[in-house]
């Protein structure tokens, strides 16, 4: 986690939370956010689902954990469509004026894959190729693909809450939102800590050897980079 501290810092005070923050973003860019965080929001409880195929049957608890965390997650797309309406945007219309970028595509395909695929989870995000496997066949092994998959999304959330809280008060005191409005923004805030901590809690359990960590490590890396990628792109396309 100590590792990845300079990327949550770089999300926590990116420049789009910056400029939102001071009350000076432009309706360009308050949209260009709202479009491009969308496939990664709407898709998240699909990708939660699929998340439960990865976890060892007999962690019951984990099974509970990550329902309970499932059907919360269901509310959100509406929650994030209430905040797009409070701010001006015309649904669908303002989210089907054009592609997303490059980098919005790789994020999300990156989530998607590593819930989902695990051809991409056998080969280990980022590293491809191992090692010790460099001319054998690739192992799979359920409890890497579950720490792959809580790494990519539990481990490089923690970034996010921080800047969540900071975006939601710049909604309510600066672009004409109640805080009902901006819920999203609060609910995804230091109050869904609680969430990043357990994807920490599981990579603590069951990362137990140099490899397992390795991939841990890796997934939540990628995944942080394309994320600030992301974001980066949402500036430069749309920013002030």
């Amino acid at each position: 986690e100590a590792e990845m501290a300079p990327y949550y810092d770089r999300m926590t005070n990116h420049k789009v939370v910056q400029v939102i923050e001071s009350g000076k973003a432009s309706k360009k860019l308050l949209y260009g956010l709202a479009k491009e965080f969308l496939p990664v929001i709407r898709g998240t409880y699909r990708r939660m689902a699929l998340r439960m195929q990865h976890i060892p049957p007999h962690d019951c608890d984990l099974q509970a954990a990550m329902l309970t965390e499932l059907q919360e997650e269901i509310w959100h797309t509406p929650m994030y469509y209430k905040w797009c309406k409070a701010i001006g945007m015309n649904l669908p219309q303002d989210f089907t004026d054009g592609p997303y970028t490059p980098e919005t595509y790789a994020f999300v395909m990156l989530l998607s894959m590593s819930s989902s695929d695990r051809s991409m989870l056998e080969e280990s995000c980022g590293r491809i190729i191992e090692d010790e496997n460099l001319d054998a066949p690739q192992p799979y092994s359920q409890v890497g693909s579950l720490l792959q998959t809580v790494a990519a999304t539990g481990l490089a959330l923690r970034g996010f809450p921080p800047a969540s809280d900071r975006l939601g008060d710049a909604f309510v005191k600066h672009y004409g939102c109640s805080k009902d409005d901006a819920e999203w923004w609060f609910e995804h805030g230091t109050v869904d800590m609680e969430h990043a901590k357990m994807g920490v809690d599981i990579i603590d359990r069951y990362a137990t050897t140099p490899a397992l960590q390795r991939r841990a490590r890796e997934a939540a890396w990628l995944s942080l980079e394309l994320w600030l990628r992301q974001w980066d792109a949402i500036y430069q396309t749309y920013g002030n």
